[in-house]
């Protein structure tokens, strides 16, 4: 039978910390937009900083679907349930996320991680969440299962890419969502200053705009009008503000992206159908 708690206790934080897996649902606003649901490892990546908040450090993937739907809206769930031996259990944590790049992570945060998490190549950043329902349910037909060992195959990628080739992945693979949504890549402060989509393969990738001639003999280059505005949106996008929680005034998920920016930033990359890439057509989400 199902139960809404007040707030996560002792033995719901306990249930956290003993997780092999969890996983992490978002939405976009737009009904015609694809919903996301993702299974997150290791367990421990998930931590309890109160009893209406919890924060996982943010791996590399090869989409930023998460990302891409907290910025938007800020909602998410979390589920957790028990595929180990004991009592049949499943939490899940409704609320407001917000997303904190690697680099602006505070320290006493940080340092409740394990440290092969965040000093990993593919750590991307974290996401708070403030839970604002918290439900348990039977779970009467899950499998129980033996738990063997965690993957080490992303490891050892982002180890052999090193950080540069993580942060160029991230750039190609991060900066918009399969729906076109800006995404994690854009919100780097060291990031590329003009980066737009171009599908390929029924994904939408960032890739650098290209720059057209400033004249008949090629002596130079300049960039195109709307270039400049996507570069200019970009530039108050990454402005991060960590200081206000979910849901405040020109706070989208923690990232200080207003309506305005965003608009600006969704428009200028409209206009650049014809710049992007090489002539690849925008996808029908813009």
């Amino acid at each position: 039978m199902g139960k809404l708690l007040n707030e996560i206790g002792d033995k719901e934080a306990a249930f956290i910390a003993s997780q092999k897996v969890f996983f992490v649902a978002t939405a976009p606003l737009d009904a015609e937009h694809h919903v996301s649901v993702s299974p997150k490892s290791p367990g421990n990546s998930c931590i309890v900083l109160g009893p209406h908040t919890v924060a996982y450090a943010d791996l590399t993937g090869s989409g930023a679907e998460t990302a891409a739907h907290v910025l938007q809206n800020g909602r998410m769930t979390l589920m957790f349930c028990n595929l180990e031996k004991g009592p049949p259990k499943i939490m899940r944590l409704f609320g407001q996320a917000k997303l904190i790049l690697a680099k602006n992570v505070p320290p006493e945060t940080l340092s409740k991680f394990p440290k092969d998490v965040t000093e990993s190549h593919g750590f991307r950043g974290v996401f708070q969440l403030q839970v604002s329902r918290i439900t348990t349910s039977c779970g009467y037909s899950l499998p129980v299962m033996d738990f063997q060992k965690y993957r080490q195959t992303l490891e050892e990628y982002c180890q052999n890419k090193g950080s540069d080739g993580m942060f160029d992945y991230v750039t190609l693979r991060n900066s918009f969502s399969i729906d076109g949504l800006p995404s994690v890549g854009l919100l780097r402060p060291d990031g590329p200053a003009n980066i737009g989509p171009v599908a390929e393969d029924g994904y939408i990738l960032g890739k650098p705009i290209r720059e057209v001639k400033s004249n008949s003999n090629g002596a130079g280059t300049t960039k195109t009008p709307d270039s400049i505005m996507v570069q200019q949106a970009m530039a108050q996008a990454r402005q991060m503000h960590q200081t206000k929680a979910p849901g405040d005034n020109n706070s989208i998920g923690g990232i200080n992206l207003s309506l305005t920016s965003l608009t600006a930033l969704m428009a200028a990359i409209f206009a650049l159908g014809i710049w992007v890439g090489a002539n690849t057509p925008l996808p029908s989400a813009f």
